[in-house]
Order: structure tokens, then sequence, then C-alpha cells
């Protein structure tokens, strides 16, 4: 991803302060002088989810600061603010970012137990595939942790929720033959959601105008996601895959090409909770759909179940 450069002079004699935004879509910068001198580096940041930024100093006078590295969770904020070493004077610099979708490196729970995405008592069946998609089809480097499910179904039917998060991602563009008999395509309605602990589940292969859920919407284990598309093989699927920034200098970009996609990311194989107890599904075999109000509670705090309850009742 390229860098966003600006190149400022901050003078004593100046009468007002910059005001000036590096223009990219998701994160924009914006730096601020004050009246003794320091600069402000503030940020906008229009999509919902975490954001993982990069800022780094060049050609720096009249002060000291390392590359800035920080998660940002907030719509906008404060990154940190530049002071001068000598106050009678202003600070020149030049400096350039970059970020990326998502927490490096969070911490993550690899017992957690999802929920399948069917009503309860429903047969699920999942392929596990563990052949990454880009060395075979893209000739890119093999992404050893790669770990992928396509749930299938006879006939359609609504995707469910597996856990609690937000929804920072809608793509609905496509018509439902538009993947047909195509193994590998960027060409499908999707939902991403960001988990609390800092993952991110990206569900594939939903109907044209057949999403029921809107960017920035809290989802719970079992809300109503969409519907699945008739994708190909001549089953009702969809596909779904989880991850977390592995590499903290590996920058996502969503406009880069397909076979550097999945670099720097680690992902996961979960568990479920299913009528044989919780499992990690194997290839082809049927489990059947259970849920509870315990599973459905468990990233609640009591503050936040006491809320969600008394918002129910209004």
């Amino acid at each position: 991803m390229k860098y966003l450069k600006l190149l400022l002079y901050v003078s004593v004699g100046l009468a007002f302060n910059f005001n000036l935004f590096a223009q990219d879509k998701t994160i924009k910068v914006k730096t601020e002088r004050n009246s003794d001198n320091s600069i402000d580096f503030l940020y906008e940041k229009s999509l919902p989810g975490s954001y993982y930024i990069i800022l780094e100093l060049d050609n720096l006078e009249n002060a000291n600061r390392p590359t800035f590295k920080k998660v940002l969770k907030q719509s906008s904020g404060r990154l940190f603010t530049l002071r001068p070493l000598n106050k009678d004077k202003g600070i020149r610099f030049t400096y350039k970012y970059k970020y990326t979708m998502g927490e490096p490196n969070p911490e993550v729970d690899s017992l957690f137990q999802y929920v399948l995405p069917f009503k309860t008592g429903s047969k699920v069946g999942a392929i596990v595939n563990k052949d990454f998609y880009g060395e075979k089809f893209l000739e890119s480097d093999k992404n050893t942790s790669w770990y992928s499910l396509k749930f299938y179904s006879k006939t359609s039917d609504t995707v469910l929720c597996m856990r609690r998060g937000t929804i920072i991602k809608v793509r609905d563009e496509f018509d439902n033959n538009s993947t047909k008999g195509k193994r590998v395509t960027t060409k499908s309605n999707s939902i991403t959601i960001e988990h609390l602990d800092g993952t991110i589940a990206s569900y594939f292969g939903f109907l044209k105008d057949g999403i029921f859920v809107n960017l920035g919407q809290e989802v719970y284990p079992h809300t109503k996601l969409g519907a699945i598309s008739n994708n190909y093989d001549n089953m009702y699927s969809f596909i779904f895959r989880q991850f977390y920034i592995s590499d903290n200098e590996t920058i996502y970009n969503e406009h880069r090409k397909l076979k550097d996609a999945e670099k720097g990311k680690k992902f996961i194989m979960p568990y479920f909770k299913t009528s044989n107890g919780s499992v990690q599904l194997e290839n082809k075999k049927i489990y059947t759909s259970e849920f509870n109000e315990e599973i459905f509670y468990k990233e609640f705090s009591k503050r936040e179940k006491k809320k969600y309850l008394k918002r129910l009742k209004n």
C-alpha cells in the first residue's frame, strides 16, 4: 500500500493553524498547530471497527518523535502531540502513514465456543478446506494457517451469526449467479464482523439484496445475517473464514491483487457447540445445531446484560 505523505512547515510567525488531511478513503490524519508551537496529530475514521495505523515522521527539525503505532477504535481522536525542543521556534517535518483493518496479535481464546450458523435443531454439514487457494490457483506464497469452512444446505436458508461482534463491512452488489461454477472469485456478497477479542470473521455467499444487517450494527449469536445464495454444485452454501493480523508490518489493502490478499493473517479453526459437545468440525460430517441463553450472553458483562434486557422490554 502506498504511503500518504505531507510536507509541513510550521513557523513562529504564522497566524493560522494547519488543517490538512491526507486524502484516503478510511483514515484521514489532520495536523493542527497550537499557540506554544506544538503540533497535534488528529484522525478521522470513516468506517466502524479497529484499524492499526503506523505513522512515520521524516525531515524532523526542532522535535523528537519515534514512529507512532496505535490501534484506532473510535471514529475520531488525537494520535499524539509533537512538542518543539526550542519553544520559540516552529517545527518542520514530513509525515507518512499506512494502516490496516484489524488489531495485530490480539489475545485470542483458542477454545472459544461458536454456534452453528443455522437455527437450533438443524442438521449442518461443512466442507473443511485447509488447502490454501492462493498457492493452488494464484501462485502466491503459502499461508500455513489457512482454514476455511463451507457450510451447505439443500434448501435456501438464513445464515445466523456465530458470535457477538460488530458489522465492519458489507458487500451486496453481485447477483446470485455471479459465482456459479467459479472456485476462486472476489465476486461474492459478504459480511465482515469484528469480534470483541479482535478476531475478524467473513461470511461469503449471500443473495443480492438478501443481507439483513447494516454497517456498524452490533450482532449476537443467532442474529439473522442474510439469505444463502445458490453458489455452485447445485447446493445452497456459504463460506466462513476467521482470522487476525499476525504480522504488524504487513498492511492489508483491499485494493491489492487477489494473490496477496491473505498475507499477514493468522486463520483460526474454531470450536462449535453441537449436540456432541464442543468440537472442531470434520470434513463432510453432519452436526446438529444447539443454542441456549448461556452461550448467547457469554460475552456480556453484567451491566451489558442488564442494559440489553431493559432495551428488549421497551
